[in-house]
């Protein structure tokens, strides 16, 4: 896909997202939807499994509109508040381990070439991973210190530290007009719906879908000691239309 008609769409996708998610849920949770399918869609189902990323977004505007019947039904709000702890608490670290690891890949303070399974220390010598290093200790650090937005302040922290070691520069222009998403606009493929390999990715990702959005809800409430369930059933019940 056109890397910079993505970059627009999803920053159009996501701010609109998180303008609802406070209008209208009014719950203090920044929603990124179907984000972490970007993973299993990137590296998974296309360049191994065959699938066109047309095939996938049509499946996926599919599942939407399906999960739009399911959450008017209330089916998706009793799913959560039926979750087993041990689901949930899996999901919790199941999420942070794959950012864990995203980042700490694209750092180059690890590294692995077949799969997760192989992984290696990348190479402490170039100076770019202990910029990652020194970036996530601040992070940590302020976290720890329950400083608000620690993670924005690393990041500026962090990259003005990379701007006086010369390993980036200032942009040249503060505001512009973002890339076009037309390239992808419209573009989803309906033409083999029900074809068999098309329902198999269906339910592949109706699984993934319907579960992720439950575990990342779950995963919030409980670090805020939060897991009223039914006290906040309309502020879900809208996050779940939202989403």
């Amino acid at each position: 896909m056109p890397s910079d008609a993505v970059f627009t769409a999803a920053l159009l996708l996501v701010g609109a997202v998180n303008i609802c998610m406070g209008l209208f849920s009014n719950l203090p949770f920044a929603l990124a939807p179907f984000m972490g399918d970007n993973i299993f869609i990137a590296y998974t189902l296309v360049p191994v499994m065959g699938y066109t990323w047309q095939e996938v977004s049509a499946v996926i505007f599919t599942i939407g509109v399906i999960l739009i019947f399911m959450t008017a039904a209330k089916f998706r709000l009793r799913f959560m508040d039926t979750m087993p702890l041990a689901v949930k608490l899996s999901f919790t670290a199941g999420l942070g381990i794959c950012l864990l690891f995203s980042g700490f890949k694209n750092a180059g303070i690890i590294d692995f070439k077949d799969n997760v399974l192989s992984v290696s220390i990348g190479n402490i010598s170039d100076y770019h991973v202990w910029l990652g290093l020194i970036g996530a200790v601040i992070i940590i650090l302020l976290d720890k210190l329950k400083v608000k937005m620690s993670i924005i302040i690393g990041l500026v922290v962090l990259t003005v530290f990379a701007v006086i070691v010369k390993d980036t520069s200032l942009p040249n222009n503060i505001f512009s007009m973002p890339p076009s998403f037309m390239p992808i606009l419209f573009k989803a493929d309906f033409s083999n719906i029900f074809s068999q390999k098309m329902i198999s990715l269906f339910f592949l990702l109706f699984l993934l879908i319907n579960t992720e959005l439950h575990g990342s809800i779950v995963s919030v409430m409980m670090k805020y000691k939060c897991d009223d369930f039914i006290g906040l059933h309309k502020n879900l019940q809208r996050t779940l239309y939202v989403d």
